[in-house]
């Protein structure tokens, strides 16, 4: 009896890691996809912050992550900061050139309510960009790695960004909830076997 129970929980184990494994993709944004699909609006306001700029759409929303490229990283503040962690390139000291937004566990930005991304630069035109994350072939999941890329190359530096939107608890799928339910059928019959 132990035996089974113990090679379910194994055979369990590797599907639910094997389907979180498949699922992982990444979403990747550019200024150029402010030219390529109706989501994205630029601003050349270098003062004040996101809220003001990108006004009414960011009201009642929450800062969800930020990060500030330099020495301060994680904004602490934002709602899921523990959540997602971000690594970034160079190409000088202070020239950030990309950033990649890696899901880490917890709360997730659900984007299937209006979800936002803002990118700053200040010192080049356009200082900002807005994306919208819940559509046009934009649409981000909350845990694929969100990779930003191109933005003002040879000639300026990803400041920060800010992910504004609603938190939710990660989604389990409704396929393991259905092997879990069967999963634990068959322990329950099992276990019914060896009392009779």
């Amino acid at each position: 009896m132990d035996n089974v129970v113990k090679t379910s929980n194994i055979i369990f184990l590797l599907i639910v890691m094997a389907g979180f494994s498949a699922n992982s993709q990444a979403l990747t944004i550019t200024p150029s996809d402010c030219t390529a699909v109706n989501n994205c609006i630029t601003s050349n306001s270098q003062g004040g912050n996101d809220r003001n700029v990108f006004s009414p759409l960011l009201d009642g929303l929450d800062l969800l992550y930020k990060y500030e490229t330099g020495a301060n990283g994680e904004d602490g503040s934002a709602t899921l900061a523990l959540s997602y962690e971000t690594t970034v390139a160079t190409e000088g000291p202070d020239d950030y050139i990309s950033a990649t937004v890696t899901y880490q566990g917890g709360d997730i930005v659900d984007c299937s309510f209006p979800c936002y991304l803002t990118v700053k630069d200040g010192n080049h035109q356009p200082a900002r960009y807005l994306f919208d994350l819940t559509m046009n072939g934009l649409f981000w999941n909350g845990t694929d790695d969100l990779v930003l890329a191109d933005f003002w190359p040879g000639a300026g530096s990803i400041s920060n960004f800010a992910i504004y939107g609603t938190a939710s608890p990660i989604p389990v799928p409704a396929a393991i909830w259905l092997f879990g339910t069967a999963l634990i059928g068959f322990v329950g019959m099992s276990r019914r076997r060896e009392l009779s």
